[in-house]
């Protein structure tokens, strides 16, 4: 049984558990997809550039059934599949990966993504360390939720749920502010955060704070 002190632990253990070079959790809150920890900034990073875009490996992970690998960032096809992501993740220095959905019967909960300095090559006893782990991570983050009192998120997940709440705001004051739909002003919000290069939080917690005005 993984044992851990905090989510980032978590991360960390996920990462040298099964010989990766970083790795991330991703929970699901409807549109919005909270990072719930990285093992390091970069990751992080690159997490966050999903979220602005919507495209990459986490959030085909989130909508998956089956795991999600990618063996090779720098091929035409990724860089086709996830434009905007695999350019920026190669230049960090990763390759290649894998995305493993978190469900409990049908219901998702997120991904843990592992992430690569090498290119990858089909592994299936890799693969099938990382359901095992996968399963445990599912099974801790119910646990952490079920120390929490009836109707309110754990704190550690509450500090995930926060970063797409925002977002989520943000998007409501666009759609009044443009006279668009939700669907829309997140797009809204996601171009602008990639035109500006910054991450889609940032740009948000501005929108919110009436510090940045998106025009149409």
């Amino acid at each position: 049984m993984i044992r851990f002190s905090g989510t980032p632990e978590l991360c960390v253990i996920c990462r040298d558990r099964l010989g990766a070079s970083a790795a991330s959790i991703i929970l699901i809150a409807g549109e919005h997809r909270p990072r719930l920890c990285a093992s390091d900034e970069r990751t992080a990073t690159l997490e966050d550039l999903q979220f602005t875009t919507g495209l990459g490996p986490s959030v085909d992970g989130c909508r998956s059934d089956e795991p999600v690998p990618f063996d090779d960032l720098g091929s035409v096809v990724a860089q086709q599949r996830w434009p905007g992501f695999a350019g920026p993740a190669v230049a960090s220095g990763i390759h290649s990966g894998i995305a493993y959905p978190l469900r409990v019967g049908a219901a998702r909960l997120g991904v843990l993504t592992l992430y690569f300095e090498w290119a990858m090559s089909g592994d299936e006893g890799a693969r099938a360390d990382g359901l095992a782990v996968a399963e445990t991570v599912t099974q801790t983050i119910l646990a952490i939720q079920a120390g929490a009192p009836v109707n309110e998120l754990a704190d550690g997940l509450a500090a995930a749920a926060a970063y797409g709440a925002e977002v989520h705001q943000a998007s409501g004051i666009l759609a009044v502010q443009l006279d668009i739909g939700i669907a829309e002003a997140l797009v809204r919000l996601r171009s602008h955060a990639y035109g500006t290069g910054r991450p889609i939080g940032d740009v948000a917690a501005d929108v919110v704070a009436h510090r940045v005005r998106i025009e149409r």
